[in-house]
């Protein structure tokens, strides 16, 4: 099973804090389930983006670290994806179509997000299932866990 991690998550698992309950049950959960967690190549290249050039390199080094969603689909070549989520205004969006698409197209079993547009998107895209909380994720998951 492979699940695809938002920049949210990721900054949130590897930020310089204490890390929330559910998201370190969760990602022990998929750890437990030998779930591959990928990272989608536009993620990376937002984080590029940053400003603050000591978080900027901070983060990179981190986020090499997890494997990389390989040719991932485009969206921009799927006009049916496009009127239902709407075009991208800005880099953001288009990040975030591009994670849902890998998601709408099946090159992911899940995405993991806490980000309420892409979950707004995803109800439009009847994917909505897939595209889940860290809370939906470990309720889910946690069902999957062998019994002791």
């Amino acid at each position: 099973m492979r699940v695809l991690i938002d920049t949210n998550i990721f900054i949130e698992r590897e930020n310089f804090h204490v890390i929330p309950e559910n998201l370190r049950k969760l990602l022990r959960i998929l750890n437990i389930l030998k779930v591959q967690i990928l990272i989608h190549p536009n993620s990376i290249q937002e984080i590029k983006k940053d400003r603050n050039e000591e978080r900027r390199k901070v983060c990179l080094s981190k986020i090499e670290t997890y494997p990389l969603l390989k040719s991932p689909p485009d969206p921009n070549e799927d006009e049916m994806f496009q009127r239902k989520v709407g075009p991208a205004v800005n880099e953001r969006d288009y990040v975030d179509n591009s994670l849902l698409y890998a998601v709408f197209r099946d090159a992911v079993d899940f995405l993991l997000t806490e980000d309420k547009k892409i979950h707004d998107k995803a109800w439009r895209l009847n994917i909505r299932d897939r595209v889940l909380s860290t809370d939906e994720a470990l309720s889910i998951f946690k069902r999957s866990l062998p019994k002791e």
